[in-house]
């Protein structure tokens, strides 16, 4: 990947399942972060108190790169699961936060999405990786299963691809 940062290796493993046999692909993520695995190879320094060792590096340059921020007071919650606007946002912040030309958003629950991720799920709409559900409702706070966090990566992916 020409966009991985100097010193970074790519993705190592994307998806484990949740035991030696099973996917699991409609099941919320366990609360172990190692589900979703991203290699870094280099240390810096972290605000995050909270960190396990095996983590540090990947939070502290996503971090360092404005991809993820934390909740504040220097707490990042590594072992909380993810919302469906949290994947939005982290994935638009890894795109270098791109505008939206379409603001409008057609859900009966777009009053609930946060200020912080709302640029980012306006883009991520407009771009397909986030779709609503069939009853009107986007879910911006519901907790992403697998499927959907599979499902979100997929369309993130082939959007980069056609934009290459």
């Amino acid at each position: 990947m020409a966009d991985v940062p100097a010193g970074c290796t790519e993705v190592v493993q994307t998806f484990t399942g949740t035991n030696g046999t099973a996917y699991g692909p409609t099941t919320e993520p366990p609360a172990n972060p190692g589900v979703y695995n991203v290699k870094v190879s280099y240390t810096m320094q972290s605000g995050y108190e909270e960190l396990q060792p095996q983590y540090s590096d990947a939070i502290t340059w996503a971090a360092a790169n404005g991809i993820v921020s934390g909740y504040g007071g220097g707490k990042f919650g590594p072992n909380d699961n993810i919302t469906r606007e949290q994947l939005a946002t982290i994935l638009w912040r890894y795109s270098k936060s791109p505008a939206a030309t379409n603001k409008e958003l057609h859900f009966n629950d777009a009053d609930e999405i946060s200020g912080y991720a709302l640029d980012a799920i306006r883009w991520a709409v407009e771009h397909g990786i986030l779709n609503g559900f069939g009853d009107g409702r986007l879910g911006p706070k519901g907790l992403a299963t697998r499927a959907q966090v599979a499902q979100m990566l997929k369309n993130f992916i082939e959007n980069q691809e056609d934009n290459i």
